[in-house]
Order: structure tokens, then C-alpha cells, then sequence
């Protein structure tokens, strides 16, 4: 079990390690292609595009709605008229004093 739990620590830290390299490579790729007026880059191993996420600011009326339908929740919740449901997962969390495993 101890192999196990270490080869997932190990797993764990590289992951993160490389999703780091990978949002800096990213920030600096899109900058390179907003400088060239590129969305779309081809290349042998696949193609690069840029892309919009669209979200929406709502009014203060929206805001109030939302404001009741999370104390209506929070109020089914009391009641239990609200369901509640657990989903199961592994968490874990590096020592940062130990780098390396």
C-alpha cells in the first residue's frame, strides 16, 4: 500500500509541476499569436487555437433572484426536503517541506 500511496504522490506533483509549465507556455503562446493576429497555428503535431469563453455579468433584479433561490435552497436543505448525495474521491495533499519522495 505504501508503494501505491507514494507512486500516487510522486504522480500527484508532477502533474502539478507540469500543468504550472504548461499555463506559462500557454500565456506565452497566446501572446505570440494575438502579436501575429494568429487564432488558428498548424503544425505537424497539431494545431493551436485560440479561444473566447463568453460569460455574462447579470443586473442587481438577477442578482436578488439568485440572492432567494440560494436561501430557498439553503431552507430545503433545513427542511430536508433537499436530497443530499456524496460522491467519493481521493484527495491528496504534499508535504511542501519534502520536494521530493
Amino acid at each position: 500500500m505504501d508503494k501505491l500511496l507514494k507512486d500516487y504522490a510522486e504522480l500527484q506533483r508532477t502533474i502539478k509541476d507540469m500543468s504550472e509549465r504548461k499555463t506559462r507556455l500557454s500565456k506565452v503562446i497566446k501572446a505570440i499569436m494575438d502579436e501575429k493576429g494568429e487564432e488558428k497555428h498548424k503544425t505537424d503535431f497539431g494545431t493551436f487555437t485560440v479561444l473566447g469563453r463568453k460569460y455574462y455579468t447579470y443586473s442587481g433584479k438577477v442578482k436578488e433572484i439568485e440572492a432567494d433561490l440560494r436561501l430557498a435552497q439553503a431552507d430545503e436543505i433545513k427542511s430536508g426536503k433537499a436530497k443530499e448525495k456524496i460522491i467519493k474521491t481521493l484527495t491528496f495533499r504534499g508535504n511542501d517541506k519534502n520536494k521530493s519522495l
